[in-house]
């Protein structure tokens, strides 16, 4: 993570990443500009409809942004807790407000620690609607004064079913 212009930016070290639950593409075009044009980014979700607002949130920000040199994004049709890629093919991916939508998260995020390459990073953004409501709270406060994101530490082991580490990243 990164300060640009007063907000985080998280800036991966290596170029293949993939957004999953990428809906409208917000996340995958921030990565597309991080990795630049020699990088590659893969956004998937499950709902054909958000992957075409995604391609033409991408087709507008090219267009708003001629200069801008930025990997080009492959938009994919899929399920989070089968991911439609071979092992080891991502250096790091991120989920935002997706895993909310997810069935099994835990198979979710095994399946993202296998489609990384050993020691790749996952960074997850998102928050749950809790029946307690000091957790409420806290979540609201955390997200409006600090902007938390999480990062999964998926270490070079094979999925476990959970992540072996839980990180804040500030």
């Amino acid at each position: 993570m990164e300060a640009h212009g007063g907000e985080m930016v998280w800036r991966p070290a290596r170029s293949a990443c993939a957004d999953v639950c990428c809906g409208s593409g917000d996340l995958a075009l921030l990565l597309a500009a991080a990795v630049g044009p020699s990088g590659a980014v893969t956004g998937l979700d499950f709902a054909a409809d958000m992957l075409q607002d995604a391609a033409r949130h991408e087709a507008a920000s090219a267009a708003d942004n001629p200069g801008q040199r930025s990997a080009e994004v492959t938009w994919v049709q899929g399920d989070a807790q089968d991911l439609p890629f071979g092992d080891s093919v991502f250096d790091a991916a991120t989920v935002g407000y997706g895993l909310r939508n997810v069935a099994d998260i835990p198979k979710a995020l095994s399946e993202l620690q296998r489609v990384l390459v050993p020691g790749g990073t996952v960074s997850v953004l998102d928050f749950n609607n809790s029946s307690q409501p000091l957790v409420d709270t806290l979540q609201v406060g955390v997200y409006d004064h600090k902007g938390l994101m999480c990062r999964y530490g998926m270490g070079s082991s094979r999925p476990t079913g959970s992540p072996s580490a839980v990180q804040q990243l500030q």
